[in-house]
């Protein structure tokens, strides 16, 4: 898989560090529900649907269809694309799609 291993942060201005895109049992794993980024209680975290990264009005949220700041998807120091909902933003990758297909193979 492309994004196994790629890094998410924030597009906020301390550019928070999201976690990463491995399996669940990682614990810096996005996918990691016990975890700081898997967490739907972290700050730290896309899944937490009161917090920046996850709110469904945050510019900065994965979660927000109008967002224009979502998390960025970082592998080998470049930007490869966006965690959102946003279908409009390039390179978007959609965090429940995600999430299913990386249940399944990592």
């Amino acid at each position: 898989m492309q994004l196994n291993g790629s890094e998410v942060t924030g597009q906020d201005d301390a550019e928070t560090t999201l976690g990463r895109i491995t399996n669940r049992f990682r614990t810096d794993s996005i996918f990691n529900s016990s975890g700081r980024h898997g967490s739907r209680f972290s700050r730290e975290s896309v899944w937490n649907s009161n917090g920046t990264f996850g709110s469904r009005f945050s510019a900065y949220s994965a979660m927000n269809p109008n967002a224009l700041k979502p998390p960025r998807i970082i592998k080998n120091g470049r930007v490869i694309g966006h965690l959102t909902v946003n279908s409009r933003i390039t390179g978007a990758v959609n965090p429940y799609t995600l999430k299913g297909e990386c249940e399944e193979r990592l």
